[in-house]
């Protein structure tokens, strides 16, 4: 038995042997290619003072490791349900902060980018509203969109507080 190629034969899954088109003269291999549905962006923690929308390198601090999911919206209603929307992948963000996840477009439902606002590397931080939405929205004609997710810092009040002693 010689070996066997891609071109002149079929593998025989139920064994482990070749066995050549003319064995089988109907098969045929079909490849569909497509365009994946990719999304970009950067998951970054603003610093105290700095707080704009706006992801600035060197300043704000990026979140390496953090887990960024695409599931499928299967009513298209922009919410996230984990007990109909399936997630269709999942990546993790790089050192910097950012990600890129790609899937294959969709003709009838659009994706949701959906982020965990209690993971223990942002938990006491604030997802931007206005800028950054959880989930994201993100239609699956749009072949490559950018989604950053902008936490913001602790908010809090200082000052003096002052007990007035004669009542005046």
């Amino acid at each position: 038995a010689g070996a066997c190629t891609l071109q002149d034969m079929v593998y025989d899954f139920s064994g482990s042997s070749c066995h050549y088109n003319s064995d089988y003269p109907n098969v045929s291999l079909n490849v569909v290619a497509y365009n994946p549905a990719c999304a970009t962006g950067v998951v970054y923690k603003e610093v105290s003072g700095s707080v704009n929308g706006t992801y600035n390198n060197g300043t704000d601090t990026p979140v390496p490791n953090f887990t960024i999911n695409a599931v499928i919206d299967t009513n298209n209603d922009g919410v996230y349900d984990p007990l109909t929307d399936p997630v269709a992948m999942t990546e993790v963000t790089a050192v910097d902060g950012s990600y890129q996840i790609c899937v294959e477009p969709s003709a009838t439902n659009n994706y949701l980018l959906v982020v965990n606002e209690s993971d223990p590397a942002v938990s006491t931080y604030t997802l931007h509203t206005g800028v950054s939405t959880n989930p994201f929205v993100w239609p699956p004609t749009t072949v490559n969109t950018t989604a950053n997710f902008d936490f913001d810092p602790p908010g809090g009040i200082s000052g003096y507080l002052y007990q007035d002693a004669d009542g005046s």
